[in-house]
């Protein structure tokens, strides 16, 4: 059984850290849960998450990212985040906002490793800056124009992009970032309202990647959610939004590892 990556810490309702902890073990149904929970145990305005047991993120739960972070719904994300990484290596986040998936990628890679960071809005980057204050494999960089100059020569394994309005930025400023040989694995949201594939086809080497749609299927007892990845041909796109998993296919036996965990 997989380890929590996140956990509530003590000033959320004990019930509130409870069903958190449910759903970041992939229990089925987790929301229904937490619909009950909420409904007994009105959610703060403010509470601590804590990545691999250690590092702490503050939560504004105005927010509705914030929130999703509270009530655990990004964990199928970050498990295979932080598979796709391994000790001494390199990470990026595009789209950091206050650092969820930042921390958990320095976690994963370690003192030895690096990851590089950016988000566009002043406001959360000060918090992402805060929360990464004691990491100091993390380089967080105010511009894109930066990221090339922090980004050194070595492999990239995990490249995550996250911010639909921004995104177009990212792929015309960084053309040489996107066309690197160096990316094993790109991770990112794709769709109306997220990175636009049309902007994403003509910049990326697909070629050179599988790719694959992310998504949840019941465990074999229906207990538990785990992720599960279908190919997925870009230049025909399924409707709606989804998430999006690129390896490279030198990279591909890394898919079996992926599932088989």
């Amino acid at each position: 059984m997989r380890r929590p990556l996140t956990r509530l810490s003590s000033d959320a309702p004990r019930l509130h850290r409870f069903v958190h902890e449910l759903a970041s073990w992939g229990l089925n149904h987790s929301q229904a849960y937490w619909k009950l929970a909420q409904a007994l145990t009105p959610a703060p305005g403010a509470a601590g998450l804590l990545i691999h047991e250690r590092l702490p993120l503050r939560l504004n739960l105005e927010t509705q990212a914030e929130r999703r972070m509270y009530q655990g719904v990004e964990q199928n994300g970050l498990l295979l985040a932080s598979r796709l990484l391994t000790p001494g290596g390199h990470g990026i986040d595009l789209g950091a906002h206050i650092g969820l998936y930042t921390v958990l990628m320095a976690a994963r890679v370690g003192a030895q490793g690096r990851v590089t960071a950016f988000e566009p809005s002043a406001p959360d980057r000060e918090r992402l800056l805060a929360h990464t204050r004691e990491l100091p494999q993390v380089t967080v960089v105010h511009h894109l124009e930066a990221l090339l100059e922090a980004q050194g020569s070595a492999p990239i394994e995990l490249l995550r992009v996250e911010g639909a309005e921004w995104a177009p930025q990212v792929f015309e400023n960084a053309p040489e970032l996107f066309g690197s040989h160096r990316i094993q694995a790109l991770l990112t949201e794709v769709g109306p309202g997220a990175v636009p594939a049309g902007l994403l086809v003509p910049r990326f080497p697909l070629k050179e990647y599988a790719h694959f749609q992310v998504s949840e299927r019941p465990s074999r007892t229906h207990v538990r959610l785990r992720p599960a990845l279908a190919p997925v041909d870009l230049q025909r796109m399924p409707p709606g939004r989804f998430n999006l998993l690129a390896i490279r296919r030198a990279c591909i036996g890394r898919i079996v590892d992926l599932l088989a965990r």
